[in-house]
């Protein structure tokens, strides 16, 4: 199963719309929303340097609100857990229950979920918790059960989707070339070709190459998040699982076909 990974693409395919009025809407559209949303979070920013939890709260909780049901919304409650992990809030235990809360509302929106967010609402999730002494909550193994079966779905969809022998040299192109008899320019609107068949093999050139491309940021992004959150994922067991509960653990990572050496890293970690 391949899940989006809201990313900024490394390269950009070419593709054009049959209606030219709606493309340059949708744009408007897309470019206003932009807009917005980068507005937003420089809002978070200034008021985290404030360092009011109350008015920081405040104002994530009618953000959060403003963009429940949005594409963008992911972003915004991402912003909201960056800025509470790495300012100074005061007081300290306060703040890390927000961080719970609104990490956990990122992680339970399942319709718009994205693996790269999923892991560091996880990361942030597992942090507070750790902050929290949250082994001495009553409903710790419980709470427990849920939190690693998110982290190691989440790798185990990472594993699965990698390609292993991807080649990253096979760039895509940044502007796809016309069939050389359509004596044209690279990354041209396909209407210019005036032959239907060189533009009909332009067009599935285009294609090709927006295929390609999607697949390209998708693998590097997979690649990134194995290399960020492998750690933290043995982190994790290594905080949240004592050396008793080995049998747990390897059963746990065996049933997730979670390869051998994590597997072994994550076993050795355990105290």
């Amino acid at each position: 199963m391949k899940i989006f990974i809201y990313s900024l693409f490394i390269f950009q395919s070419c593709s054009y719309s049959q209606d030219a009025n709606s493309s340059i809407e949708h744009e408007k559209i897309s470019m206003q929303s932009e807009r917005y949303i980068h507005d937003d979070i420089d809002l978070l920013r200034k008021v985290s340097e404030k360092s009011e939890l109350g008015l920081f709260q405040k104002t994530s909780d009618s953000l959060i609100s403003k963009w429940t049901g949005k594409e963008e919304f992911q972003i915004i409650v991402q912003e909201v857990c960056n800025n509470l992990s790495s300012k100074g809030f005061e007081p300290r235990n306060e703040r890390h229950e927000l961080l719970k809360k609104y990490s956990s509302i990122g992680l339970f929106d399942i319709d718009n979920l994205t693996l790269n967010h999923s892991f560091s609402f996880l990361n942030h999730f597992t942090y507070a918790n750790v902050v929290l002494n949250w082994s001495e909550n009553q409903n710790f193994e419980k709470e427990r059960a849920i939190l690693t079966e998110k982290w190691l779905k989440n790798w185990q969809i990472l594993e699965t989707d990698k390609e292993v022998d991807f080649n990253f040299n096979d760039l895509p192109e940044l502007n796809v070339p016309p069939p050389e008899r359509a004596n044209s320019i690279s990354g041209v609107d396909p209407k210019e070709i005036e032959d239907p068949e060189l533009r009909k093999e332009y067009e599935l050139a285009i294609e090709k190459n927006r295929i390609k491309t999607e697949n390209f940021n998708y693998q590097k992004t997979l690649v990134d998040l194995e290399n960020m959150y492998r750690p933290q994922l043995i982190s994790y067991f290594k905080q949240n699982y004592a050396i008793n509960e080995a049998k747990v653990v390897e059963d746990l990572l065996n049933s997730y076909a979670i390869d051998d050496r994590l597997n072994t890293e994550i076993l050795a970690a355990l105290n």
